[in-house]
């Protein structure tokens, strides 16, 4: 196996877990009518904070072998890699993830001891907005970090927009599905209603998604008319026609199975988005190590 493919891999893992990690608080403060967590929201974060731990770690030791040029076995030294954590901006963005992860690790081990009263609470804002901050922190890990100036600013904050909002869309998603289910806990009306907060949250951000996609698409292609020329044009078109299919399924959603209270048929078209959902995530996991379109001479 290629070393651009395993990359690829890794970097759709870790975006993978950071967002299902991300959207279990972003379930718990848009969606749950209390701001409770959501189901299995334990073994959810717990997965989520080893895969990203795991595939951070995986990542660095790509990168570093990546960047040296050396054999894995000069690469993944002690004094290779602390030139690579120290000197690149990769590496740089690499520690305060990995610290960021730590953080998030210690605060759920707080939040599973202990009961729920105000020490809770704090514990889990603060937990949340790590998680955010986490989510945030990939957006220096594709083309944005190679703008300059303002430019390279508003690229960043467009690229942290878009994580931000798939982030709260699909990651919810995925505790939707679990509240969805006929066996999990509250009645239909119930599950009506949080169908409905995450239908609002979702329209939100799809409206953000497209905004700052064409902001970072701007930047990356050049000529629309020949954007199939290259690797990373195929990969932006498909991405975009899952995108359109994932937005046609939430429409039908809202519009068509909502109002009927079809939960059945809710719970399957909510399975089907967090399975393209995820194919996009793959998608982005080559798009950031694919020479952008506007790059090719």
């Amino acid at each position: 196996m290629q070393a651009a493919t395993v990359l690829a891999a890794v970097r759709t893992v870790h975006f993978g877990a950071v967002i299902v990690l991300f959207g279990q608080f972003a379930y718990a403060w848009a969606v749950a009518p209390h701001r409770e967590a959501p189901p299995a929201f334990r073994a959810m974060t717990a997965w989520s904070a080893v895969l990203i731990v795991a595939t951070g770690i995986a990542w660095l030791a790509l990168e570093a072998i990546g960047m040296s040029g050396l054999p894995p076995g000069e690469a993944l030294a002690p004094g290779t890699l602390a030139v690579v954590v120290a000197q690149t901006l990769f590496g740089r963005v690499w520690l305060v993830r990995m610290a960021l992860a730590a953080a998030i690790a210690v605060a759920l081990w707080r939040l599973a001891g202990s009961p729920r009263d105000e020490r809770h609470g704090a514990t889990f804002t603060c937990a949340s907005i790590l998680s955010l901050l986490l989510l945030l922190s990939l957006a220096p890990s594709g083309h944005a970090a190679g703008g300059r100036g303002v430019d390279g600013a508003l690229r960043l904050c467009a690229d942290g927009l878009h994580l931000l909002c798939a982030g709260a869309w699909l990651g919810a998603l995925v505790p939707l599905i679990a509240v969805l289910r006929p066996e999990s806990q509250g009645d239909d009306a119930a599950r009506l209603a949080a169908t409905r907060r995450f239908s609002t949250l979702g329209i939100a951000s799809v409206a953000a998604i497209l905004l700052s996609g064409i902001v970072n698409a701007a930047y990356t292609v050049d000529d629309f008319s020949t954007i199939l020329d290259t690797r990373y044009g195929e990969l932006l078109v498909t991405k975009v026609a899952v995108f359109a299919v994932i937005v046609g399924f939430a429409a039908v959603n809202r519009m068509v199975l909502m109002p009927r209270a079809g939960l059945r048929a809710l719970q399957r078209n909510a399975i089907a988005e967090c399975v393209l959902g995820f194919c996009i995530i793959a998608i982005v996991g080559e798009l950031g190590i694919t020479i952008p379109a506007a790059h090719h001479h």
